[in-house]
């Protein structure tokens, strides 16, 4: 083989190799149908949840209604924790509350704010199977949970 038909060669593959990148980066994967890990930003520090583990037949084997109390089936979108758990509880609720909570219900502020939500929600599961730092008796037991980015 000549000089001048290995250049065009090594032109043609280059080419190739071109548009396969191009086309590979261009056609993203699809989005999974919930997400491998979710990661909970608080005033505490983050919240790294691995969800895959938690709901997966190979991990915990958790149904979506163990943890999104909320949740509707069909529904394209999981209404988020915060849409009602705020920081703080405001006077009047948000109107997401109402479409499942009477009025009556969830007066006086009887809904808890996100952080004791989420020690409730995740807490309770976690101190029935002896997970997580309710039985440590030390002052960095938050961290077991939380951390601070290193920014």
């Amino acid at each position: 083989m000549d000089q001048e038909k290995r250049l065009k060669l090594v032109k043609n593959v280059a080419a190739i190799l071109l548009i396969v990148a191009f086309l590979c980066y261009a056609s993203p994967p699809e989005k999974p149908e919930c997400p491998t890990k979710v990661v909970m930003d608080n005033d505490g520090g983050m919240v790294v949840l691995n969800h895959q583990q938690h709901f997966d037949s190979s991990g915990y084997g958790l149904d979506c209604f163990d943890c999104h109390h909320h949740f509707v089936e069909d529904e394209a979108d999981i209404t988020k924790c915060k849409t009602c758990h705020l920081k703080e509880i405001p006077e009047t609720p948000p109107e997401a509350c109402l479409d499942c909570h009477d009025a009556d219900e969830i007066e006086d502020a009887a809904y808890p704010k996100s952080k004791d939500a989420f020690h409730k929600q995740c807490g309770d599961c976690h101190k029935e199977y002896g997970l997580g730092p309710w039985d440590v008796k030390s002052d960095d037991k938050c961290t077991k949970c939380h951390f601070k980015a290193n920014i």
